[in-house]
């Protein structure tokens, strides 16, 4: 149990440490405050349950001394001494998880606070959660205790049953603590500290938990949520790729344009996934003639290094028959999208039918949670590989803090070049706004002098994009103050200069040849509110004016909403049989070019 309470306490010493030391952004600030409070609580309340804290023989506990500190002393004085606290499992997993989220929000953009933390001890405490199972355990324990006490209370019972005790004994009510969400988040400070050089060491120096990870990449182990199945192999890819020198650029700066794509190991931080973590380190790294840091995980499907060569040991699946991939493929979602769910298959090609705002809508579709570019077209097109991005997008700033669409295509372009996404061919896929966001990156691309980004980009895929704005984006300003739009929504307002300009720089790349184009427009409108009794507000989302960009092919969708222009419902839709089609057609044509 002490290693459990060192996982509650070691957060909110973290962000003490932070807070005397760093300027954060103010609504990060501002979160990370109200978690620190919470998790100085969740501490006092399982340290009175545990040593009896709260007894007027306080000064003799052996935390009294930490407990006497801020926060914890003010969460001390609010205790009710005479009225012991509640708390379980699911009480304690709750606060950790609020904590690790704050960690990773005020951490994955700067540098000086991800050594803070790490010189802290973080990177200890996520293997402790990533690899232990303590959460599980104690709500188990918990669960038996209560079924114990059942049995006594049902051997013993009486006419007159007290209700209340019973339901406070009854093994169903034991909560499930949220131990996989915790595991999420927690791999994702991980690989975003892996690109520390004293996390790498002490990374790669434990046999243990390199195995964890690569076992949970690979799916051999219980390890069923995909984004952490990324988050191992990402934290692998850093930790066991080995170069001369640390050339890591400086957070919130593009790395130097003379040495793009020089370094010899690819750096994954935060805002990128792997759309098949399961395949082997070598696959990933491809090309890129880095070598491993020691001779690691022969039995596991990772890199065997012997000089100057790095070759295959035994991989999984379609991993063995291809170790050099000849083009990446990047998906980037649009607004109110995510990495995976963005990219589910759709049941049917008719409009989802729960009631809800906007933000909400794509809730329902893809029940059958198929990530098509991660079934269907790794299999279809083994030349690539499939990387999928996210940013924060929202509607309104009711719903949070969100950036521009220059601000996170400048994040990108960063996260991007750093993981050596760029020094092959590329085909960007793109849903909605996401499209808008990649245009903004080539364009910085070319202010930037990122010629073998910009040269090596040969072709978009474009579904249900806004190329000239979008009548959605025209409601919510209209509506002013009361709808607070948020920054990106008014970039997308129908004629807006600045997509010209984005539009215009991309069609002479395409007239030049030096990119194919491929869009995908929608032909139903959209639900945005729907009511009891039938009725609905339903708006088309991008007109076929503003999803056709004036060059490359056109393929208008019959039947499908601007949801689901991106969610094929078998091989056969053209959504999915267009695009396989696009990407072995541009693969070609690069070829070609090359050969020329």
């Amino acid at each position: 149990m002490q290693h459990f309470l060192s996982n509650l306490i070691l957060p909110p010493t973290v962000l003490i440490h932070f807070f005397l030391q760093n300027q954060v952004d103010y609504h990060n600030a501002y979160t990370a405050t109200q978690v620190l409070n919470q998790l100085a609580t969740a501490v006092v309340k399982l340290a009175s349950i545990q040593s009896d804290y709260g007894s007027e023989s306080g000064d003799k506990v052996p935390l009294y001394d930490f407990l006497s500190l801020e926060p914890f002393a003010t969460a001390v004085k609010n205790l009710n001494k005479k009225s012991p606290p509640k708390f379980d499992a699911v009480d304690s997993a709750l606060a950790t998880l609020k904590g690790i989220k704050a960690l990773a929000e005020l951490c994955s953009e700067d540098v000086t606070c991800q050594k803070r933390i790490a010189d802290l001890g973080v990177v200890s405490l996520l293997k402790h959660i990533l690899v232990g199972d303590d959460y599980e355990k104690l709500a188990a324990i918990e669960a038996y205790d209560a079924s114990r006490i059942r049995e006594v209370q049902d051997k013993n019972v009486s006419a007159s049953d007290d209700s209340s005790t019973a339901a406070t004994t009854d093994p169903r009510s034991v909560r499930v603590p949220p131990a996989a969400h915790i595991r999420r988040h927690a791999g994702r400070l991980l690989t975003i500290l892996s690109l520390l050089p004293n996390s790498k060491k002490e990374i790669v120096s434990d046999d243990v938990w390199c195995k964890w990870l690569e076992e949970c990449a690979t799916g051999r182990i219980p390890c069923n949520d995909i984004k952490l199945k990324s988050y191992c192999r990402l934290t692998l890819l850093n930790v066991f790729c080995s170069e001369s020198q640390n050339t890591r650029s400086v957070s919130g700066e593009y790395p130097d344009s003379e040495c793009e794509y020089k370094r010899k190991c690819p750096q994954f931080g935060d805002a990128l996934f792997l759309l098949n973590p399961e395949l082997p380190l070598e696959v990933h790294l491809g090309n890129s003639g880095c070598g491993t840091s020691r001779d690691t995980c022969k039995d596991d499907g990772c890199i065997e290094h012997s000089g100057s060569k790095t070759r295959s040991v035994e991989g999984s699946g379609a991993a063995s028959r291809r170790v050099s991939p000849e083009v990446d493929v990047v998906f980037v979602h649009g607004l109110r999208g995510g990495p995976f769910n963005s990219w589910r298959i759709a049941d049917d090609k008719s409009s989802t039918t729960k009631a809800g705002l906007v933000e909400s809508i794509d809730e329902d579709a893809g029940k059958e949670g198929t990530c098509w570019p991660r079934q269907w077209l790794s299999s279809d097109f083994p030349q690539a590989r499939f990387f999928t991005v996210k940013y924060k997008t929202n509607l309104t700033q009711w719903t949070g803090a969100s950036l521009s669409l220059q601000e996170v295509s400048s994040m990108l372009l960063r996260k991007l070049v750093a993981a050596g996404i760029g020094s092959r061919p590329v085909v960007f896929v793109t849903h909605s706004m996401g499209g808008l966001v990649v245009k903004q990156i080539l364009h910085q691309a070319k202010l930037n002098n990122y010629d073998k980004f910009l040269n090596n980009t040969i072709g978009l895929v474009f579904y249900s994009c806004p190329h000239f704005g979008s009548k959605l984006a025209d409601m919510p300003w209209r509506m002013g103050y009361v709808f607070r739009p948020a920054p990106s929504i008014g970039e997308l307002r129908s004629g807006s200069p600045r997509l010209v300009e984005l539009n215009d720089f991309v069609r002479q790349r395409y007239s030049k040849g030096l990119l194919d184009v491929l869009s995908f427009s929608e032909s139903e409108v959209t639900p945005i509110v729907e009511g009891y009794g039938g009725w609905a507000f339903r708006a088309e989302i991008v007109p076929i004016e503003s999803a056709y960009p004036g060059y490359g092919e056109l393929v208008v969708l019959q039947n499908t909403d601007h949801i689901n222009s991106c969610k094929p419902v078998n091989k056969n839709d053209p959504s999915y049989a267009e695009t396989l089609a696009f990407l072995e057609k541009s693969l070609k044509s690069r070829g070609k070019r090359a050969e020329a």
